[in-house]
């Protein structure tokens, strides 16, 4: 009778909000970093009953996670994504998948997000600053953070919007900061955006 009870209510349940945590390049689960942090202090203040707050390493399949959130997204549900290094290009793989069920992105913080080609062998680009990151228009709003710092090469890409017939995404000026790439996800400016687009 339990078992029959959890699965029914399995199926039938549906979320309102959901925040999304996409970790950088080397970053795991099982390593402390800042989106470790973020997407603990994130949990703490919005995991409930009608919100899902998930963490997602970079190489997760954002198809995959696009098609949970579709069938699992009440009417008119609220997705907010914060990526870092690999995980700004995720969460652009995650926009276009969105976009395709016809759902939108209200609010992306990126901190440093870094250029990823669609094939392995392409993503010399990273390092090359010529390339940028296009938002799909199905993103309502993006706030960005980029390093301005000379400490080793990899650093954020420029972030353009998509135009489309749908719309564009509005981007805000990015925020520059004095530090190295890997000292972005712990960005305190970064941290303080995203939970304030939270709990927008």
């Amino acid at each position: 009778m339990i078992q029959q009870t959890i699965r029914k209510r399995y199926r039938n349940q549906r979320f309102k909000k959901f925040h999304i945590v996409i970790s950088g390049f080397l970053q795991t689960e099982g390593k402390p970093n800042g989106m470790i942090r973020l997407w603990s202090n994130l949990y703490c203040a919005h995991a409930c009953e009608n919100t899902l707050v998930l963490m997602k390493t970079w190489n997760d399949n954002m198809d995959s996670l696009a098609e949970f959130i579709w069938r699992m997204a009440e009417e008119g549900a609220i997705i907010k994504v914060y990526g870092y290094s690999w995980g700004g290009a995720a969460s652009v793989k995650l926009a276009k998948a969105l976009k395709k069920r016809g759902l939108k992105i209200h609010a992306m913080v990126l901190s440093d997000a870094v250029y990823r080609h669609s094939y392995w062998l392409g993503n010399w680009r990273a390092f090359v600053k010529c390339f940028k990151i296009v938002i799909p228009s199905n993103v309502v709003a993006v706030w960005w953070f980029r390093q301005k710092s000379k400490f080793g090469r990899l650093s954020g890409h420029d972030i353009v919007s998509e135009w489309s017939n749908d719309g564009v995404a509005w981007l805000a000026k990015p925020v520059w900061c004095n530090c190295s790439h890997q000292y972005m996800d712990d960005n305190r400016l970064f941290h303080e955006k995203v939970l304030a687009a939270a709990r927008g």
